[in-house]
């Protein structure tokens, strides 16, 4: 089930979130703001219409995130169908 943030504050809260109308409740309370207990991630691929990313799995806990991306190693031009070589090993700022 991807971490909605829906999911998410029922999975911290461990209660249930509804909507009556414009109305959002926990379990029977009226809730206005939200603050997470933890940080998430929304995670995009580099290939916006074909990426298994956060529009598919949900938010990423910080916890999970175990690195830092910090040089390119593969880019292709799709438009010209060849690896844009001066870009690969490049470091990320």
């Amino acid at each position: 089930m991807p971490l909605s943030i829906k999911n998410v504050i029922e999975w911290e809260q461990k209660k249930k979130l509804f909507l009556r109308g414009d109305t959002v409740l926990l379990n029977d309370s009226v809730i206005c703001a939200y603050r997470f207990k933890e940080n998430y991630y929304f995670v995009t691929g580099d290939k916006v219409m074909n990426s298994q990313d956060s529009r598919y799995w949900g938010l990423l806990p910080e916890p999970l995130i175990v690195g830092k991306a910090v040089r390119i190693w593969k880019s292709v031009d799709r438009e010209k169908d060849r690896i844009r070589w001066d870009r690969i090993w490049k470091r990320i700022e």
